[in-house]
């Protein structure tokens, strides 16, 4: 997932959980969120331009991962687990 242009150095970041079970270890690069209940979102975490690993466990035990590359002019961003288990923005 990208954004357009090359404008912002730092990314405010969130994800919201939609998937049907809750989610458990969760990270971006070396950034960890808590965990997430079924449709929650995690607080506001300030990130850098760049390509990341997203991962988390969900409360069945099953590994989700994404790759990230955080560019653009748009300084806000909220990534949403799916409820299959899909990253998107």
């Amino acid at each position: 997932m990208t954004s357009c242009s090359d404008n912002t150095e730092n990314y405010y970041i969130s994800i919201t959980n939609n998937y049907f079970e809750p989610l458990y270890d969760i990270q971006i690069g070396n950034i960890q969120f808590d965990f997430l209940l079924v449709n929650q979102t995690s607080t506001i975490k300030l990130i850098d331009k760049g390509y990341y690993e997203f991962s988390c466990v969900t409360e069945s035990n099953l590994l989700l991962t994404a790759k990230i590359d955080l560019k653009g002019s748009v300084d806000k961003v909220r990534l949403v687990v799916d409820e299959s288990g899909r990253l998107s923005k």
